[in-house]
Order: C-alpha cells, then sequence, then structure tokens
C-alpha cells in the first residue's frame, strides 16, 4: 500500500459519512486494485487494511492555542 497523495485524501470529501465504502475506494486507490477485488475481502483482512488507511488520515482540522 502505497501513501496516499492529496488527490486520494479528496476520496474523503466524495464519500462523506460513507465510511465503508470510502474506505473501500481508498484501499482500491492504494493498492493500485479494483474495487471487486477490494469487495472481496474478508472482513478481517479488510478491517486491517482500513486500519493502516485511518493511519494515513487527518486527524480534523486544529483548533485553539498551538505550542
Amino acid at each position: 500500500m502505497r501513501r496516499p497523495t492529496a488527490k486520494d485524501l479528496r476520496l474523503v470529501d466524495t464519500y462523506g459519512t460513507q465510511m465503508v465504502a470510502m474506505m473501500i475506494a481508498m484501499i482500491s486507490a492504494l493498492c493500485g486494485v479494483e474495487i471487486e477485488t477490494v469487495e472481496r475481502l474478508d472482513a478481517e483482512d479488510f478491517g486491517e487494511l482500513s486500519d493502516m488507511v485511518g493511519d494515513f488520515l487527518p486527524d480534523g482540522p486544529k483548533t485553539g492555542a498551538t505550542g
């Protein structure tokens, strides 16, 4: 799995609250496989890959004082 580009991260906006669909699309893009391939993963493998994708995602906008 490669690191995502900013273009890949736009998938988060595209899918909004549809988290499973967004994870499927992100795994597909980052691993260079078709969405159908990701959809055939069993739940454990999908969960592990989703965790890896989650590590790449930003936590959200930072607020308040810095440092």
